[in-house]
This record gives structure tokens, sequence and C-alpha cells, in this order.
């Protein structure tokens, strides 16, 4: 039996992806080199039970997290190829990353369009291996950044993720390095205004995404320190905090926090 996912089990550490469990007992399983399958005890929210083991004895790193929500619906024959070739614009190809190291591009794309097509969701006897193939891009900035993609309950779910700490000041503020997000923010806003997404959301590794479904009922989506809506979605929002500004844009609004609006000015 193993408590928690996302922090250490004994000696070795763990990251958690989409786990949604918090602090509940467990049943694990390893399915391959590395890698443990968590199946819980008790009541899980939502998501994929898997974490993966960095190392003994060490430690890894914490990661800022960028989700983007598209409708399934919006899924057609070139929609894995488009968005890559969006995000390309802004950081390169540089590899496929763990248990795709060997393939090209070409071979991502088709292998993760066809698991999006068939609404694929890894289940707990399957090896991490039929997963979806995630990617690595070339940065001059981060000195990691991945993409890797889920699905869940007809969404198609994007996530790009990075070092924590390489976009926060290197000091004990908390806050964020602007010229690190600036660039993030300008991908982000690219891809909402290229593409029909439900909403873009943005958190630290104790942070999370809030699902659409409460968005509906009137939560604001995780905003650390932006998010991106439709117009539709924002007006369901009950109170907006005075720390945060919206900004029109194409097909929607940005939510940032009020100390980082002029990033949006730079990113134009």
């Amino acid at each position: 039996r193993i408590y928690a996912a996302g922090v250490a089990l004994g000696s070795l550490e763990v990251e958690s992806r989409e786990a949604g469990i918090s602090s509940q007992p467990c049943e694990a399983k390893s399915v391959g080199p590395g890698v443990l399958r968590l199946k819980p005890l008790g009541f899980v929210d939502t998501g994929m039970l898997y974490v993966i083991i960095f190392k003994l004895g060490g430690s890894m790193p914490t990661y800022f997290s960028i989700q983007y929500s598209f409708p399934y619906d919006y899924f057609y024959a070139n929609f894995t190829q488009e968005i890559y070739e969006t995000i390309f614009e802004c950081f390169s190809f540089k590899s496929g990353y763990w248990n795709s190291e060997d393939n090209n591009l070409e071979e991502i794309i088709s292998w993760n369009s066809k698991l999006l097509s068939d609404k694929f969701k890894l289940e707990f006897d399957q090896h991490v291996r039929h997963n979806y193939k995630q990617v690595l891009l070339q940065s001059n900035q981060f000195s990691h950044l991945r993409l890797f993609w889920t699905y869940q309950s007809n969404e198609i779910i994007l996530h790009l993720i990075l070092p924590e700490d390489e976009i926060e000041l290197d000091d004990d503020s908390w806050k964020f390095n602007g010229e690190q997000i600036a660039p993030l923010l300008n991908l982000s806003v690219k891809i909402w205004e290229k593409y029909r997404l439900n909403m873009v959301q943005t958190y630290r590794e104790l942070g999370a995404p809030v699902s659409l479904r409460e968005v509906l009922k009137g939560k604001l989506a995780s905003t650390d320190p932006f998010s991106i809506m439709g117009f539709e979605l924002f007006e369901k929002q009950e109170n907006l905090e005075s720390n945060y500004k919206t900004i029109v844009i194409k097909n929607g609004l940005l939510i940032i926090e009020q100390e980082y609006v002029s990033l949006f000015n730079e990113v134009r």
C-alpha cells in the first residue's frame, strides 16, 4: 500500500501527471523500467493514474504547466500536425521523449493522431509504451520544455511543462520573471487565436487545473499568472478578484494578474 502520488515514496522521487490523487491509499504496479501505475483504493477525482520514477534518493524538478483544452468535436485529420507546427514557430522540435526518443516527428504525429482519433486513455493494466508520445522542444531560455497529450471527457488536452524555477524570480517572492513568461504568453495567445479551444490555464506544481465542468459552474480557471477563455464561458464567472485584469483578444478574453499586464503589450 502506497500513500499519496506526486511526492516521495520512501527514497523514490516521483512525478505525477494528471493523477488527481491526494493522500489516498493506492496499490502500485510496476509496468516498465522506472514506471509505477497507481490504482486508488478510495475516491479519486479524475485523471491518468501513473507516476514516473526519476531516480533513487534524488530529487525531481517542480514543473510549471500550461494546459490547452480543445473540444473533441474540433478534432480533424491534420489537427495534431497543425498544432505542433504552430508551436514550432516559437519553439522548434528537438526530439521525442520517454519511450519515443527513437521516433522521428512524422512517427510521433501519426501515433498521437491515431490515439486522439480513438479517444485513447491508458488503462491500469496497459504498459505506458502504449500511451501518447511526448515531445521535447528546443529553447535557449528553458532547459526542459515538453509537450504531451491526454484525452478526457470529450476534451483533448495538450500539456506544456517546464521547470518552475526557470520562470520565477531568483528570490523568495514567488513572483514570475516577466522575460520568461512573455514567450509562453505569446505562444498561448497565438494558439488561442488560431484554433478553437475551451480554455487555457496556467498553474505551478502545487496548483492544479480546474475542470471545464467546474468553470462552467462559475469557478475561475487556474490563472497563475494567466488564463484564456471565450466570452460565454467568462460570463459564467461569479467573482473576478481585483488582482486580475481582463483583456479582449480575438475570440475571447485574456485574464492575467495585474502586475504582468505589460507583458501582453510586449508580445503583441
